[in-house]
């Protein structure tokens, strides 16, 4: 069997950001989790370091 990894989409990620903010998230906010994301995990994620 093939482990296949699924990531969750975008809009689905930002949506979870919004929804679990005890305050306001500016962009800046959602770009530096963002990276963080990409630094961490790396592979096809990794073109959100730029």
């Amino acid at each position: 069997m093939s482990e296949t990894e699924v990531l969750p989409e975008l809009k689905q990620i930002i949506g979870a950001l919004l929804f679990a903010a005890k305050g306001t998230v500016s962009a800046a906010d959602i770009r530096r989790c963002l990276k963080q994301v990409a630094e961490d995990r790396g592979g096809c994620i990794a073109i959100l370091r730029s």
